[in-house]
């Protein structure tokens, strides 16, 4: 756990210059990821909160997303 605010302000300043060299941060890439803790952890998703929780499953489903246009959306996205 950081000790002061000098910790915390490095923290911040690796992530945002995704220059991960803190003790307090882990680097890696994953396709699932499971977070056990005793006490509850608030969460957010894309700046909405997404309530506390002390155990969660995060799961990357690269490229799931099907798409049902219409046959003339070529058209219909040049015109506008």
């Amino acid at each position: 756990e950081p000790g002061d605010m000098v910790e915390y302000g490095g923290i911040l300043a690796a992530l945002m210059n995704r220059g991960i060299t803190s003790p307090f941060v882990h680097c890696f890439k994953t396709s699932e990821l499971i977070v056990d803790s005793k006490l509850p952890v608030s969460w957010t998703r894309d700046g909405e909160f997404g309530g506390s929780f002390t155990h969660v499953e995060l799961y990357n489903h690269q490229q799931e997303l099907e798409l049902l246009l219409p046959k003339n959306w070529k058209e219909k996205a040049t015109r506008s």
